[in-house]
């Protein structure tokens, strides 16, 4: 007979490791974006100075443009897919929270990589500095490194990395309330046997 809360530490351990692939490929999903401004960089200069349009307007419609297609609809299928392959908890709320946090980190991701891909006008190099940005946002994220080891004068690295907020979210998210029965993860007390 198993004991209660045995196999926890197996069963929490892959729903961590799942959580942290989730974010970090929302994370390196978003480099995508980068083209965004480079590759249409002359021809929005030419149109900004013949006054077509002001810079906002050129703006606000791209972001939009590349939210709702890229970043919204391919959140809302992924999490539907992932929520129920993984066997997450079986909540409404859970699942809309966890949909409304894998979409808030592709969308934070997606701000930074246009950030820099506004700067650059070769997507290559914008694709170096946005992976190794992620890369190191990824090893700060609180799962590959402890956290409270790293050393004081790295440890302000943390709150620079968008994965961290999204896997600490996800985190609460999945296992508050949670409790491992065995190999069956159940919100309900496990039974005393």
């Amino acid at each position: 007979m198993k004991e209660r809360g045995e196999g926890m530490d197996t069963h929490s351990s892959k729903r961590m490791g799942a959580l942290f692939f989730i974010t970090t490929n929302q994370c390196f999903s978003s480099l995508s974006s980068a083209e965004l401004f480079i590759t249409e960089r002359k021809l929005f200069i030419h149109e900004y100075i013949s006054g077509y349009y002001r810079v906002s307007v050129y703006f606000l419609c791209k972001i939009l443009s590349d939210i709702i297609t890229l970043r919204t609809l391919p959140a809302i299928f992924f999490s539907c897919v992932a929520y129920f392959m993984i066997g997450y908890k079986a909540t409404v709320e859970a699942f809309f929270l966890f949909m409304l946090t894998v979409a808030l980190v592709a969308y934070t991701a997606t701000a930074m990589t246009m950030a820099i891909s506004a700067d650059q006008s070769v997507v290559a190099i914008a694709n170096i500095f946005m992976t190794i940005a992620f890369v190191f946002m990824m090893i700060f994220s609180g799962l590959l490194v402890n956290l409270p080891s790293i050393v004081e004068w790295l440890a302000w690295f943390q709150y620079l990395s968008i994965p961290r907020y999204g896997l600490t979210a996800l985190q609460i998210n999945e296992f508050v309330g949670l409790q491992f029965c065995g190999d069956i993860p159940s919100t309900a007390p496990c039974p005393l046997v």
